[in-house]
């Protein structure tokens, strides 16, 4: 059954490479893909290759109020004229009323969790109001779907989990001639760059030497071996995760952990912080780590020192990311959009 879907992301991989923007492109170009006819709504252009069609929306102004508030704005003024069968939206749907489409909306995490997380007051507050712009939504939406179970989101009818194009990932590249690991995120954020840093410096470095951490984010991170990426191509991200010889997440928070399945599908072993989003993806011991903070380095170590741990964990990490592949996602979702339809 084809079916003209109006797709919402205020952000694009293209300007903001963040979760949701990657997501939100890559369910509407797998579901292109699938032969529906997916129209984009953002604020940033699409890639040149996009599948699907586009529509760019412009800002009415510059300041962080209008950055937090005009996509709300801007999204009901679309949804009202839009004639697509679904009207699938990303965030930012709590002002959009009754449409002549069936409305879906994917829950990347909650704002919830965000503010507990937060050591910024002005964010805690922002924060506990997008909460409450969340239930908002979910009471307006005709079917909820979340990246990870959750308790504090009501009208949750599925959980679909974050997708991987596992035909665009680098599993057989060689990896770094020296022992490697790659972190992504934000210092001081929930990411929790600085602590990685500290477990690099003081615990990791005085075992081996010749060992580099590779930082991907956009806070400029120093020190002895330690590599710093600002906003890498898609390409170089994937070289990235298929040369290092462990991925580490040291989040406090996740909603699901998508650097966790990218790693997995490039043949990368995962060590992470004990977070919803990864105990969602990982069995310790099976096709990762899960550590608590005073043993993440010791974890590292041991798949750094140890190649058949480091084999083990990828070769089953390898079997069960493939659930995970953007087109089975795709499929998840066009379910959920016939039953909408059928309500």
């Amino acid at each position: 059954m084809k079916m003209k879907i109006a797709m919402f992301s205020k952000e694009l991989p293209t300007e903001h490479p963040n979760g949701v923007s990657i997501q939100a492109d890559r369910i509407a170009a797998a579901l292109a893909r699938c032969g529906h006819e997916v129209t984009m709504v953002s604020f940033d252009e699409a890639s040149n290759n996009a599948l699907y069609r586009h529509v760019q929306l412009g800002r009415k102004g510059t300041g962080k109020a209008s950055a937090l508030f005009d996509p709300a704005f801007a999204f009901r003024q679309y949804a009202k004229t839009s004639d697509a069968d679904i009207l699938h939206f990303h965030g930012d749907d709590y002002l959009v009323g009754k449409t002549a489409g069936k409305k879906i909306r994917t829950f990347h995490g909650s704002a919830f969790h965000e503010a507990l997380h937060s050591k910024n007051p002005v964010r805690f507050f922002r924060q506990a109001l997008f909460y409450l712009f969340e239930i908002i939504s979910a009471f307006k939406a005709d079917r909820c779907v979340s990246v990870s179970p959750t308790k504090i989101l009501p009208k949750i009818a599925a959980v679909i989990p974050c997708a991987i194009p596992l035909d665009r990932c680098k599993s057989a590249m060689t990896k770094s001639s020296h022992p490697s690991i790659l972190f992504i995120g934000d210092l001081d954020s929930r990411k929790r760059g600085r602590f990685m840093l500290r477990i690099f410096a003081k615990k990791i470095l005085p075992a081996i030497p010749d060992c580099t951490l590779t930082v991907i984010g956009p806070q400029k991170a120093g020190g002895r071996n330690v590599m710093w990426l600002n906003r890498p191509s898609e390409d170089e991200l994937n070289d990235e995760f298929a040369k290092a010889w462990v991925y580490c997440s040291a989040s406090s928070y996740e909603g699901f952990g998508v650097p966790i399945i990218e790693a997995m599908v490039s043949g990368t072993p995962v060590v992470s912080s004990r977070n919803a989003g990864a105990t969602g993806i990982i069995s310790d011991s099976v096709n990762g780590l899960i550590s608590r903070d005073d043993k993440i380095a010791d974890s590292l170590l041991s798949i750094l020192t140890n190649k058949d741990l480091a084999a083990k964990l990828s070769a089953a990490a390898l079997t069960d990311v493939v659930q995970y592949d953007s087109i089975r996602i795709a499929k998840l979702y066009e379910s959920e959009y016939v039953k909408a339809m059928e309500c």
